[in-house]
């Protein structure tokens, strides 16, 4: 079936958090955090960060949600809402690829390392290790799609920001958004 027919979500984002600022100003780029969603209300994003709002150091798989944890503790997190197509055997297969990793969170980290080698270019990979932007990219290659041509470890934010495939749909507050929701975006 080649007919994209199936919408996915993908949300870049910077919160202002002590990380997130320390990743712009390396950067030097807009957003500093990557999510996927696979529901057009965009209830619920999957990603790699904090699993207690107040603890950067305890990290993982996370389902973020506009309204909660990090978006909520941090009022004003700026966003940007970008969808793509995909047809029903791509959409079908990333929510697979996701509830395998729901199933399994207790067994993911946070790669806190990774950020840094791949800051300068030297490629480290471990098993159940991810941040937010090699999470993405990844279970995008895992079901056939290829955003970013390079290896997940290399991939940033702004990687996803540059992609050609993605169409924005949201620029501003995530607190504006989640207060009026993504009927007002389609």
């Amino acid at each position: 079936m080649n007919d994209n027919n199936r919408t996915v979500y993908v949300m870049l984002s910077y919160t202002g958090t002590f990380l997130s600022r320390a990743i712009k100003k390396y950067t030097m780029a807009p957003y500093s955090h990557v999510s996927i969603s696979l529901e057009q209300d965009l209830t619920n994003f999957y990603s790699f960060g904090r699993k207690i709002s107040f603890c950067p150091i305890w990290g993982g798989f996370v389902t973020e949600e506009l309204d909660k944890g990090v978006y909520k503790r941090f009022k004003n997190a700026e966003c940007g809402i970008f969808e793509l197509n995909v047809n029903d055997e791509q959409y079908f297969r990333l929510k697979e690829v996701i509830e395998e990793f729901q199933e399994n969170a207790d067994k993911l980290r946070y790669n806190f390392i990774g950020l840094i080698t791949c800051a300068i270019g030297v490629s480290y990979k471990r098993s159940n290790y991810y941040f937010c932007s090699q999470f993405v990219d990844a279970i995008f290659k895992k079901v056939g799609i290829e955003i970013v041509d390079k290896p997940s470890e290399f991939v940033t934010p702004t990687d996803f920001l540059e992609a050609e495939e993605f169409k924005l749909i949201y620029t501003g507050k995530i607190k504006d958004l989640a207060c009026t929701g993504i009927e007002v975006l389609v």
